[in-house]
């Protein structure tokens, strides 16, 4: 049906759009023109409402085939709908791995059977994530992928690594990779610091990023591959990646939200709560800081989730022997809007339309574009709890922080999703 959003505030990067106004959108899921007669369509009260583009995530754990413990294509599903998302980039890192193309086509088919969010689905880039033995990239990228991921784990290799990037061109392959120095992050439990010493945690030094990124960019310089540096922590390293930008390298990068709105501190403040241990480990508040200046200059193309369920007994132990990771798929437009101090703008441009040109996606408020949107009520506040989430686990830094804005609604081709409120 013909559906009419009336008197919405509508912000779109994409055209520069900050204004009251209507949108229509048609039978055929596309944002469409004033037909005129609105009386045969159904009208959507959106005063008070922000009207946007729906969210893109470039990294999250669904945990499906092989982790329906920690989350599956419905959970994950619900719980990215709930917070504004209509397409999410998932983990190669299930069980089987998914490096082999028929691994890779059946997730492409029974992902749509589960959930009405757009599901995509990177190769591996090495056999098994161990970042030793390539992965068919060619088989894969004929099966459907368009991004080669090691997912979090590190290709110490740096041969294999070289040899990835080379080969990754010719098929037009972008590839995502973390940042990182194995060696260096071994034993670390946060950040390394005044405040790690003041506490009595073991470090993770800064300067495994950075060493990370500098090889990553030379190996960019010299194969010309697509490359993608998710995780960005440091203040050091928005330094490396601006200046691998000034240069003209292939190079794309994003941090997480949770990155960008808590600093090590709330590993302190929160008394050492076992949620707050991520991987890379929140960082100063200098870097955070940095970070949110990054994300609005444009030098970080990106914010994803880095969506990791994790049960309760992968958590519940002291800090340092907890798993790493958190779940943010409800929460990062919450915690990115809070971060950029209620520049929504610059959140959508982040969360959006960033990581959609990043998989060569379109977003954008326009006649003619797939109508993916979301509805923001600014004024609700909603505080995150184990009730409130979609997800199958709870293992959010945020749990018990109240935020002010909520989405409301999210719509993927003109077809609801979600729905927090009754239909006004």
């Amino acid at each position: 049906m013909n559906k009419l959003f009336q008197g919405a505030r509508v912000v779109c990067p994409v055209t520069g759009q900050d204004e009251v106004r209507d949108v229509f959108v048609d039978d055929s899921g596309r944002f469409a023109a004033d037909w005129g007669d609105t009386t045969a369509v159904q009208t959507v009260n959106c005063d008070g409402l922000i009207l946007a583009p729906s969210l893109v995530d470039l990294e999250a754990q669904l945990g499906d085939p092989g982790l329906s413990d920690r989350e599956d294509f419905k959970s994950g599903g619900a719980a990215a709908a709930a917070g504004g998302f209509t397409t999410v980039l998932i983990s190669p890192a299930t069980q089987p791995v998914v490096d082999d193309a028929a691994i890779l086509r059946e997730i492409r088919r029974r992902a749509p059977t589960c959930t009405e969010v757009e599901i995509l689905v990177p190769g591996a880039l090495t056999k098994g994530l161990a970042g030793t033995e390539l992965a068919e990239m060619g088989l894969l990228a004929a099966a459907g992928a368009t991004v080669i991921s090691n997912g979090a784990t590190l290709v110490c290799n740096t041969a294999t690594l070289r040899y990835a990037l080379m080969y990754a061109r010719p098929f037009g392959l972008t590839v995502f990779l973390r940042a990182g120095e194995k060696e260096l992050e071994a034993s670390g439990a946060m950040n390394e610091g005044d405040l790690s010493t003041a506490i009595g945690l073991r470090g993770l030094p800064p300067v495994a990023e950075e060493i990370g990124i500098g090889r990553l960019v030379a190996l960019t310089r010299s194969s010309g591959a697509s490359l993608h540096i998710s995780g960005i922590t440091t203040a050091r390293g928005v330094e490396l990646i601006a200046a691998a930008k000034a240069e003209g390298l292939p190079i794309s990068a994003s941090t997480t939200a949770h990155h960008l709105l808590l600093a090590d501190t709330a590993v302190r403040d929160s008394v050492y709560n076992p949620n707050t241990r991520l991987m890379p480990p929140l960082r100063s508040e200098t870097d955070r800081a940095a970070l949110c200046a990054a994300v609005i200059a444009g030098t970080l193309d990106a914010v994803c989730t880095q969506h990791e369920p994790l049960t309760r007994a992968e958590k519940e132990f002291e800090f340092e022997l907890a798993t790493p990771g958190a779940i943010g798929l409800q929460t990062a437009l919450n915690e990115t809007v809070e971060a950029l101090e209620g520049d929504f703008g610059a959140a959508i441009q982040a969360l959006s339309i960033g990581p959609a040109g990043i998989l060569g996606l379109d977003r954008g408020i326009r006649v003619g574009d797939s109508a993916d949107f979301l509805l923001w009520d600014p004024n609700k506040m909603w505080t995150p709890s184990p009730d409130s989430l979609f997800s199958r686990c709870a293992n959010s830094p945020v749990l018990g922080r109240p935020f002010k804005g909520q989405v409301i609604r999210t719509f993927r081709a003109g077809r609801e999703i979600h729905r927090t409120l009754p239909v006004p």
